[in-house]
């Protein structure tokens, strides 16, 4: 199964062998929520509400800087809210792929999955993350088209030179 973790949902997908879609869900969680939760975690600390480019930085480099003031180690409140959201979509794609007995492992990919990579591998062993999962969608559709439509790329390709 496919997770792409976005800005305000999460695309499941279960992929058949011959690329076919054999089921797809979306649910309203994503790294907008993450953010949203740890806003509310920063705020009693910071003694302000934090802005997105603070939350930015928090789930980047697990640090913040508030008014120019000396970086703050704020490890603990950032994985407390990535794994709260982590829960709830990992939860919601193991009861998705109940009907998919033989489904081992999800992969995941997207934007959503570059920001939460640590997370995810410290936590959730059933998760793999490509390699640079941001560009996931991109790599996998290229790849998609590569195997099934082989002909018709060559024949752009030359057609174009």
């Amino acid at each position: 199964m496919a997770i792409d973790i976005g800005g305000n949902t999460t695309d499941m997908a279960i992929v058949n062998p011959d690329f076919s879609i054999a089921a797809k869900k979306t649910i309203m969680k994503g790294v907008s929520h993450i953010r949203d939760l740890l806003a509310d975690l920063l705020e009693p600390r910071l003694r302000v509400r934090p802005d997105y480019t603070i939350l930015d930085d928090a789930l980047k480099h697990r640090q913040v800087s508030a008014f120019g003031g000396a970086p703050e180690d704020v490890s603990d409140e950032v994985s407390t809210a990535c794994n709260i959201i982590l829960r709830e979509i990992i939860e919601t794609a193991n009861d998705f792929k109940k009907s998919f007995p033989s489904l081992r492992k999800y992969i995941g990919i997207g934007g959503g999955f570059a920001l939460l990579k640590e997370e995810v591998e410290k936590n959730y062993q059933s998760v793999s993350c490509v390699e640079k999962p941001e560009y996931g969608n991109a790599d996998g559709f290229l790849k998609l088209l590569i195997f099934t439509q082989l002909d018709k790329v060559y024949a752009v390709v030359k057609a174009e030179r």
